[in-house]
């Protein structure tokens, strides 16, 4: 069967959540589908799954958890009437749909929802594509995306007023609801738009020479913005703060349809908090760590007017640390603690909750430069970097293999450290030994991708896909060598 798969608008995709900042467990999606160019009307029958980024790990679907990335044996039925459809992805109570675990989109900021669809309950199902990102926050859906099989799969979509702006602000109000962003080169992001609960902003247009980022809260998640707008379309929403940089190049814009909750302002940035009310804490950093000597900044966004700041370690006042960001450029290990700032305008102050910095001593930086070959022949050239001061703990092993173990990756052997020393049997604390080369290396894939960092090593030369299972020789062309893990 050839279907044709028209997304062409998003009637709803919502969380509903428990607090906040908690991720949703229920998620309301809508959409449209045509069969062969008519939209159909009838029962048919839907699979779902959450997978990461890149499609190679499964992290929910409706009929179970499954790690490694497959179709689901049970679907779920959808009455569809002219084509649009509706289903509560996470509603326990429909028929083969499973709850959607709050944790994953604590633990996980790709989330991509993966959809098959049939006109009968034994199939053949057809895989839609692309996958839909999500996020780790309530965000809605992509709407106007392009989805489709290998078939014929189109979209229509408009790109939104692109007007250019005059001046050297950083933030432009439209008529109708629209702020443009404007970020102007690596150095000068524009300025912050703070959601409060219920707000909703709208990523309608983007103009730029080079793809731009759009951050929210504070970078905690980031979009990139290419080039052509045609495939991207997402909505933030409240509580957050949004900004856009340029990591390369000049000017770049961004148009938002922001829509404020309890009839407030739609162009003020900074939320709208009526003046009688106590500053509002829109987002604040999570744990940090920072490995010693590194840079770490936590950050605060907050609405109100006349807002003061005042950080606190371990309950105490920072003399000086007054501003909505408190930067350590070179973390010592004496910067271990639990901070909080107290927020205060002429209505009154809110505090944070604790945000915990911790430093990692076992990591030390060794710097880039020219050494002397140990085999002779001159000098080598190294780029700077991160090496362990120690030999891998046996529970630092354990650790990230559990947590391995649980996202697709695959080891030969479990290491060991039972070993004697002066008749003393082995601790957690020594070094892991009985290991082979290639569980080292995707240990180290593991612990990168656990710390949110980029992996390294790749399975061959397109660095397409991450090194987690079998045992590859993995090459120099292999290896990211400007990634950060």
């Amino acid at each position: 069967m050839k279907t044709k798969i028209i997304l062409s608008f998003i009637i709803g995709f919502a969380g509903l959540c428990q607090s906040a900042w908690a991720a949703p467990q229920i998620l309301n999606y809508s959409g449209k589908i045509s069969v062969s160019g008519q939209p159909y009307t009838g029962q048919a029958y839907f699979k779902f799954a959450l997978v990461n980024r890149a499609g190679t790990v499964s992290y929910w679907t409706n009929s179970g958890n499954f790690t490694l990335v497959q179709e689901p044996p049970a679907a779920v039925a959808v009455t569809l009437s002219d084509g649009v459809y509706s289903v509560a992805l996470g509603n326990a109570s429909l028929t083969n749909m499973q709850a959607i675990p709050g944790q994953i989109f604590q633990d996980h900021n790709d989330a991509h929802l993966r959809i098959w669809f049939a006109q009968s309950a034994s199939g053949p199902f057809d895989l839609l594509t692309p996958d839909q990102a999500i996020g780790s926050v309530p965000y809605a859906l992509n709407g106007n995306l392009a989805a489709g099989n290998s078939s014929s799969g189109n979209v229509s979509n408009s790109s939104g007023s692109q007007s250019t702006p005059s001046g050297p602000a950083s933030v432009v109000s439209m008529a109708g609801g629209f702020v443009r962003l404007i970020a102007n080169g690596p150095n000068n992001p524009s300025s912050t738009l703070v959601l409060l609960d219920g707000d909703t902003a709208e990523v309608v247009a983007y103009v730029g020479e080079t793809t731009g980022l759009l951050e929210y809260s504070f970078g905690e998640h980031g979009f990139v913005l290419p080039n052509t707008f045609d495939s991207f379309r997402q909505t933030l929403i409240g509580p957050g703060s949004v900004r856009l940089t340029a990591p390369t190049g000049g000017k770049t814009f961004a148009n938002l349809r922001v829509h404020r909750a309890g009839g407030r302002d739609n162009l003020n940035l900074a939320g709208g908090t009526p003046a009688s009310q106590a500053p509002a804490i829109v987002s604040i950093p999570n744990q940090q760590t920072v490995v010693l000597g590194g840079k770490a900044t936590l950050s605060v966004s907050a609405s109100g007017e006349n807002l003061t700041y005042q950080w606190k370690k371990n309950g105490q006042n920072i003399a000086g640390a007054t501003s909505s960001a408190l930067t350590f450029n070179e973390a010592r290990l004496d910067d271990n603690g639990t901070y909080q700032v107290e927020i205060t305008s002429g209505t009154g102050s809110v505090t944070t909750q604790n945000i915990d910095l911790l430093v990692n001593n076992d990591l030390c930086r060794v710097p880039g430069g020219s050494y002397p070959s140990v085999s002779g022949g001159g000098n080598v050239t190294l780029n700077e970097f991160m090496i362990d001061k120690y030999e891998t703990r046996y529970s630092e092993w354990i650790r990230i293999m559990k947590w391995a173990n649980d996202h697709n990756y695959s080891f030969d052997q479990p290491g060991s450290n039972s070993i004697y020393l002066n008749g003393t049997e082995g601790t957690d604390q020594h070094p892991v030994h009985s290991i082979n080369w290639y569980d080292a290396m995707k240990w180290a894939n593991a612990r990168s991708e656990k710390e949110g960092l980029t992996p390294c090593y790749y399975t061959n030369a397109n660095k397409q896909t991450v090194y987690r299972q079998s045992n590859i020789n993995i090459l120099t062309s292999y290896t990211d060598f400007a990634a950060n893990g």
